[in-house]
Order: C-alpha cells, then structure tokens, then sequence
C-alpha cells in the first residue's frame, strides 16, 4: 500500500472491477482480518461518548464560545459540533441549530437528549434563507413606505391643484388685478399646473400600478421558504458565535474508490456556500465570530471562498485560532491569501503525519456592522 498506516486489514473482493470502481453502494470489499480489532461505535455508550474526526473536535474548538451566549450551527447535522458546542458553554446560553433535511434535525435533537443538553434548539430551515429572508422583508417595508410616501405626494399634488384653482378664480374675479399679478404667484400658479398635470398622469396609471406590485410581492413571498418558528430566532446581528460547517465536495473524507466531480460543479457549491456565507456574516453581530469550515481539499471553496468575505465585506477579519494543529493555507495573493492570512487558517492534509482527514477552518471577527450584506 505504501503507507502503514493507510492498511487496515486483509480483505476478499466480492466483486468485479467495474463494480468496485462505479457501484456507488453494496458490499464491494470482506474484511477477513483486521489489523485494528475495532469495532463500529454506533450506538455505544450512547449519551456518554461519541466518536468524532480530529479537525471536527477543533473547529467547535476554535469557535470557543464563552457562556450565556447566542450560537448558530448552521448546517448542524448529525449534531456531534452543536452538541460539543453547547458543552463548552456549559449548557448555558443558546444553541441554535439548523439543517435542511427533517431526519437530520432529529438526529440532533435526540443526541443532544442523549447528552442531557437543554441549550440546544434544533429547527429544520434553509440557512441560506437567512439573508433572502430579511432582504425580502427590508423590501416588503421600503414597498409599504414607498406607498405611503406615493400616497402623501398624491394629496400633496392634489393640494396644490386646488390652490391652484382657487387662486384663478379669485384673479378671475378681480379683473385688472391680474396685471399685478406678483413674480410668486405667477411661478406658483405656473408649478401647481405642471403638479396638476402630474396627478392627472398618477390618476391614470394607478390602476395599472398597484396589481404589478402585488405581483412582485408574491413573488418575494413565494421565494422565502424560512419557517416562522426560525425566522422569528434568527434575526439580523442577534447571533455571538456562527458556525458554518458548509456542504461541500468531501474531497477530504476517505476512503474514497471514486471521484466524479467535475469543474462545473465545485464551482456551483462555492457559490452555494457564497450564498450561506451571506447568511452568516448577516446574522452575526459586531464583535461576533465565524467559523467557515469545510471537508474538502479543495481551494476553489475554501481559501477562494475566504478572499471572497474578505473583500466583500472589510468589517469581516481572519483572526488567530486559539487551537492550532494543522498547516497554514494555500498562498496566491491574486485568487487565494497572502502568506499573512493563510498563516491565519487551518489546512488538515490527509496526506500529513497526522493522518486525518482532509478539513479546512478560517475563523473571522466582524468589526462593524455590515449595512449592506
């Protein structure tokens, strides 16, 4: 094999070449005898211990929430960084924990019900809605304002219509008075009628206008698919610590027999995980921290994805980890990080002594609030 420490036993293919390498389930490999007699740990001194990869332990680690505080997982299951979390703060504060899918939620819920754990909340929610979210509500309220204002500028207009038709009538009245009539009232007289023609041209066009914005506002709420119960939880900068264990290609994970990832689609889940970035930098408050980790090797979703908040948001800045164990990042001031930043983040090599997984941490400190995220 090349490696020691790489074999873990002797085993028996029961299966053809073809099969070993495209079938993407089933058993492909016997083990006949094991070099480590370990068996799975499932279930095992179950609400006492659980098994977890090194770089997972330092990520919880590294976010180092003190306690009382508001956390965020948000991508938490099965739940073995959120419940470690919540035991670092011990079990005070707030943990709130997110995932898309229903099973995972209740894997978390029911590990942290192993452990004893009341600080943990678990919810099933998109968290890359957390920012479309309360976008769409910051547009729902400029809408209503907009009305509103749209509404006053209406009966201002109307107004000075009437003013208008006051002041011809009284200067109707009073005959050769019209001759003195004074620079003001003439280019007040002159302004209220290009007004008039203006409520003229409204008056025409509000029918038509209400039903397009109603349209758009349909189409914002049928975009927002972030449950009330969660929405209500996670408003903007209401958050001390986030978590963002991102889904990713798994470069990192193995043993892997294959890999069919293609150019295309890593670059979709960097966007994806852009999207989630968005998210938490949104949810996070000034003097907050992020964690951004991923299981890949990738550098096109992690020191990529790192320069990406970096200069999009300049109140977002890489901060020293207080548990180190891996190397640094990948150095490419232009695409990646100067020396000075990768220096700031962790890159566990499956191919280090250390013999990991392949895992990515970057821990920020947001300075100031973020206006526009």
């Amino acid at each position: 094999l090349g490696r020691q420490q790489l074999a873990v036993g002797l085993g028996r293919v029961v299966t053809g070449r073809v099969g070993l390498f495209r079938q993407q389930q089933g058993l492909a490999v016997e083990l006949v005898q094991r070099v480590f007699d370990v068996q799975p740990c499932n279930g095992v001194l179950r609400g006492r211990a659980m098994l977890q990869a090194l770089p997972c332990i330092v990520a919880a680690q590294a976010l180092d929430p003190e306690p009382g505080s508001r956390v965020l997982d948000m991508c938490a299951g099965p739940g073995g960084k959120t419940t470690m979390l919540a035991q670092i703060m011990s079990d005070s504060g707030q943990v709130i924990a997110l995932d898309r899918t229903q099973a995972k939620v209740q894997d978390v819920r029911q590990l942290a019900a192993d452990m004893g754990l009341k600080s943990v909340t678990a919810l099933v929610a998109d968290a890359t809605q957390l920012y479309q979210q309360h976008r769409l509500q910051a547009q729902q309220s400029d809408h209503c304002k907009g009305q509103q204002q749209q509404q006053h500028h209406h009966h201002m207009l109307i107004a000075a219509a009437a003013s208008t038709s006051r002041l011809q009538h009284k200067q109707q009245l009073s005959g050769p008075q019209h001759d003195r009539e004074s620079r003001f009232q003439r280019e007040h007289r002159k302004g209220a009628l290009a007004i008039g023609t203006a409520v003229t041209h409204l008056d025409h066009t509000s029918a038509a206008a209400p039903a397009s914005s109603s349209n758009e506002q349909d189409n914002l709420v049928s975009k927002a698919s972030l449950p009330s119960e969660a929405a209500a939880l996670l408003q903007p900068a209401s958050f001390d610590y986030v978590l963002l264990d991102a889904p990713c290609s798994a470069l990192g994970l193995r043993p892997r027999l294959l890999m069919d990832w293609k150019l295309p689609t890593l670059q979709m889940l960097a966007a994806y995980q852009r999207a989630l970035l968005h998210s938490a930098v949104h949810v996070l408050k000034p003097g907050g921290h992020l964690i951004y980790c991923t299981c890949t090797i990738n550098p096109g979703e992690n020191e990529e994805n790192v320069r990406y908040v970096l200069d999009k948001w300049p109140q977002m800045r890489l901060v020293e980890q207080p548990l180190k164990l891996a190397g640094s990042g990948l150095v490419d001031p232009e695409r990646w990080l100067t020396p000075a930043e990768a220096a700031l983040v962790q890159r566990f090599d499956p191919c280090d002594p250390e013999d990991t997984i392949g895992f990515f941490i970057a821990k920020f400190v947001k300075l100031k609030p973020t206006v526009k995220s």
